[in-house]
């Protein structure tokens, strides 16, 4: 809120001007008031006190807010997320600072708060499940990631859901959590096993070594997937 004291009938009163940041300044009924105020020289710009800019929350608000391209919302979990596009979900694009943490942002419980997702729905097979690591086999389509061959390899991530039974949502970093039996501070590979990950790396020529992660604990695997070698 800024007062002004303005001349009326002799006499100084003050005039107050209210921005409203949650509409654009044209909609602002008392937005032509400023300018005139502003382009009589009675106030100058800096004299505004600018709060902020408010804009809707939710996926598909009709006062969406972006970065460019890249469009950010709040889910109604309370978590946050962004996507390079727009959004077509709730649960659209990937976590906000999922890869370089481990807290729910605002205390929200999303189902994928502390890991990166690829965007948008993978096709896959009904075979393969949530915690398989996976490789691009096709446009858009997963498969079970194996390390005897380069052919079905590099890993890009790990099926995190499945919306459907040849749908994934597909995890490329940070922390999974709900697995099972990993050895903590241990690096784990993709394995020559289809859509298993080893402790041990593969070592027989044309096998590919691919790093995967570490375990943080029994059931947490930091996703940290690193370049691939191909054993000669």
């Amino acid at each position: 809120m800024l007062s002004i004291p303005l001349p009326v009938g002799g006499d100084f009163h003050p005039f107050e001007v209210k921005l409203y940041p949650n509409v654009p300044y044209d909609d602002c009924a008392n937005a032509p008031k400023i300018r005139e105020l502003i382009s009589s020289g009675l106030i100058q710009v800096d004299d505004l006190d600018f709060v902020g800019v408010v804009y809707d929350s939710a996926w598909n608000s009709a006062r969406k807010f972006y970065l460019g391209a890249f469009q950010l919302w709040v889910t109604a979990a309370g978590n946050i997320r962004i996507k390079n596009g727009t959004a077509t979900g709730d649960l659209d694009g990937a976590s906000v600072g999922g890869a370089h943490g481990s807290t729910h942002i605002f205390g929200g419980t999303d189902p994928i708060p502390d890991c990166e997702v690829l965007e948008g729905l993978w096709a896959c097979l009904a075979g393969d499940n949530v915690g398989d690591l996976v490789y691009e086999s096709a446009g858009s389509t997963i498969a079970k990631a194996n390390a005897t061959g380069i052919a079905t390899m590099p890993v890009i991530g790990m099926i995190l859901s499945k919306p459907t039974a040849i749908t994934a949502i597909v995890a490329r970093a940070g922390e999974i959590t709900g697995l099972a039996g990993l050895v903590p501070d241990s690096p784990y590979f993709a394995s020559l096993v289809a859509g298993a990950m080893t402790l041990v790396a593969p070592v027989a020529p044309t096998q590919v070594v691919q790093k995967i992660g570490y375990a943080k604990t029994a059931n947490i695997l930091v996703m940290e997937i690193e370049p691939y070698t191909i054993k000669a």
